[in-house]
């Protein structure tokens, strides 16, 4: 993202890129997606917890969990982009690039 950004261009090594930013519906982006123990599974255990203590607990802390951390330190890296480093794309985006901050545990 921040070669992008910076105006580097992407050359292919042996007709593969070295660097590689997985799309949407790649195996390795579902699966981190999902991550070992999907969040759906999490919201429903922390729910459950919350019944047994008490009414009103906090909304669940996603940085308490790995996934929840990279998430977190990706979108403020992003931010961090965006407002310090000037946009001197070369590259464009591949037609099918998608905006999956839907995706973001936090």
């Amino acid at each position: 993202m921040q070669m992008r950004h910076t105006g580097y261009v992407f050359s292919q090594l042996g007709g593969v890129f070295v660097v590689h930013y997985p799309h949407h519906y790649a195996k390795t982006r579902k699966a981190w997606g999902h991550g070992k123990r999907n969040r759906k599974e999490l919201i429903n255990n922390d729910q459950q917890q919350q019944l047994i203590t008490s009414k009103g607990s906090p909304p669940i802390d996603w940085t308490q969990y790995k996934r929840g951390q990279v998430d977190k330190i990706f979108v403020e890296f992003r931010s961090w982009l965006k407002e310090t480093v000037k946009e001197q794309a070369r590259t464009p985006m591949c037609e099918d690039a998608v905006n999956d901050d839907a995706n973001l545990w936090i």
